[in-house]
């Protein structure tokens, strides 16, 4: 998080803000342009990602990257990781992946993914390929063949 900050802070304009909390809010407060959320009831989460232009998750570890992709799905340009799962569904015309790590990498992303469309309908379609539905029928689809095949 406070890489991320740092190359907000870089970058020197727009808004950077925070949903949730944690022992890092000390170093966050008072830092110009950005806003510390804290902790909000679940249903306040899409109107968060909806009042974004671009959402921002370069995670450390990241297995799957569900939240980036509701983002997407809302049609929001992604800045996320190059680790684990959003390798497989976050296309250049939909975010930036990057290291999440180097700080350089992250002024980058930022300054690409603003410069994105917003709403995205890139995003919106790269995250309609991956909706849970869609992947449930693609798993159903595969345990039906390997029954048939047992039966054969």
């Amino acid at each position: 998080m406070l890489r991320l900050a740092r190359a907000f802070e870089r970058l020197g304009e727009g808004t950077l803000t925070f949903v949730g909390d944690g022992p890092l809010r000390a170093q966050l407060e008072g830092r110009p342009g950005i806003v510390l959320g804290g902790r909000l009831p679940y249903d306040r989460i899409p109107a968060q990602v909806a009042a974004a232009h671009v959402v921002c998750q370069p995670s450390l570890i990241e297995p799957f990257g569900q939240a980036t992709l509701e983002a997407m799905a809302c049609g929001r340009s992604v800045v996320a990781t190059r680790i684990g799962g959003p390798p497989e569904f976050v296309a250049p015309e939909a975010g930036v992946l990057v290291d999440p790590v180097d700080e350089d990498a992250l002024v980058e992303a930022l300054r690409a993914a603003a410069a994105l469309p917003c709403p995205n309908p890139a995003a919106r379609a790269a995250a309609a390929e991956h909706d849970v539905r869609r992947q449930a029928e693609k798993v159903e689809a595969i345990l039906e063949r390997a029954v048939r095949g047992r039966r054969a």
